[in-house]
Parts: structure tokens; C-alpha cells; sequence
């Protein structure tokens, strides 16, 4: 029996696409984190240095597991089984799962080369090797029109450290952010003393009203 689950690996659902479900109900597993330890004669327990050049946990891949099956006439399996793998074998995806539509996930997959197959019934797996970090799939707010009495804007960030790129119409913008004010100049601006961490930050562009700014930035959790 499947269960009723499936996910979407670059734009093809995989039950609708493929005909197939995901029959594990756990797929994926939490990424590595990257320790580091130094170990001192003499001294009760290691020297920690896990945090010590970054201030937060540093990870590595986490691996993705999917076991598909499906239900097929009998000989229509080799055929579909190669063209599955011309679409995903090797090659580097993008999986979104049906119970967390609005996350992705980025890795390569590798296809198993044998499956399990009766008459009509196989199973199969997929193993992708992904990033630690799922990402949100809209990561653009809608824009704002600067105001010379100055607009805010509210930035909910996530676990993932990133940098902000505004765009820019009608003519340079003021940004403040806390104390910090910056200049924004028509097009696209990506400053790198403009970080979003996971906190909620307040952007106030000053203009004279005739100008846009639209903020993009890529959100992430583990």
C-alpha cells in the first residue's frame, strides 16, 4: 500500500507527472554539523571551536531519500524507467514536497540502478545529495514608493544569513536601516554591509515619491 505522498523534482510532479509516490514517510534527514574540537593534555574535555569563526553552527549536506513506486502496464516500465532517468539521474533538482509547498530544496540526484519490480508494481530510489538549507520559494516583497517623509518596510529574516538586493526605479533612495543609512541608486543594488540574519529588521526609503524600491532576498531553514 502507498501512502498518499509525493513532491514536485523540477517542475514534475511525481505522481502526476510520473505516475509515482513517495512511499517513505521520512525522506529527509537533517544536515552534518560541521564541529571542531581540540583536544589538551591535561585539560577536562575538548576546546570547542565549532562557533568560533562564523558565531553560529556551520553545516554540511543532508541527504534526501526518495522511494518511489507506482503502478504501470507491465511493458511500459523499461521505457518510463529510462526516460526517468534522462530527467533526473545525475542531474542537479530542485524538490518541492506536496506537505511543505512553499520550500525547496537544492541537491544532485542519483537514480538506483536496480529497482523493484513485479508485474505491474516497482519501486525505486532516488537519493539526492542537497543543501543543508530548505528556501523559500518568493522571496520578493511587493514594492514601495519612497516618500520624503520616509517609508518603512518590515523584513522578517530566516535561519539563512544573506544579503538583499533592492531595485531601484525613478531615482537614487535613501535606505536606513537601524542607525546605518545608505544610498540607493537606479537598478540593481546588493550592498554587503547589509546583512539579514534571523531577526526582523525595519528599511525606511526616503525620495521625493516618485521613486520604487523592491526588496529580494533568499530565506532558508534547516
Amino acid at each position: 500500500m502507498y501512502n498518499n505522498y509525493a513532491c514536485t523534482i523540477n517542475g514534475k510532479h511525481t505522481y502526476y507527472y510520473y505516475g509515482l509516490y513517495v512511499t517513505n514517510t521520512a525522506p529527509i534527514a537533517p544536515p552534518e554539523v560541521r564541529t571542531q574540537y581540540i583536544e589538551v593534555p591535561g585539560r577536562n574535555g575538548n576546546i570547542d571551536l565549532t562557533d568560533a569563526l562564523t558565531g553560529r553552527p556551520v553545516y554540511g549536506d543532508r541527504e534526501i531519500t526518495l522511494e518511489l513506486g507506482g503502478k504501470k502496464p507491465a511493458g511500459e516500465w523499461p521505457g518510463f524507467f529510462s526516460r526517468f532517468l534522462a530527467d533526473v539521474h545525475g542531474k542537479k533538482v530542485e524538490i518541492v514536497f506536496d506537505n511543505d509547498p512553499g520550500c525547496y530544496y537544492v541537491g544532485r540526484a542519483i537514480v538506483s540502478g536496480a529497482y523493484e519490480r513485479g508485474n505491474e508494481i516497482a519501486r525505486f530510489t532516488v537519493a539526492v545529495t542537497a543543501e543543508p538549507y530548505k528556501y523559500a520559494r518568493f522571496n520578493s516583497l511587493p514594492p514601495v514608493t519612497a516618500t520624503a517623509a520616509g517609508i518603512s518596510q518590515r523584513i522578517e529574516g530566516s535561519d539563512y544569513l544573506t544579503v538583499p538586493e533592492f531595485t531601484v526605479t525613478g531615482g537614487p533612495v535613501t535606505l536606513k536601516v537601524g542607525d546605518n543609512s545608505y544610498t540607493l541608486t537606479p537598478g540593481v543594488n546588493k550592498n554587503y554591509d547589509i546583512i539579514i540574519d534571523n531577526e526582523a529588521y525595519i528599511y525606511t526609503y526616503t525620495g521625493t515619491g516618485t521613486e520604487t524600491v523592491q526588496v529580494s532576498y533568499k530565506r532558508g531553514w534547516l
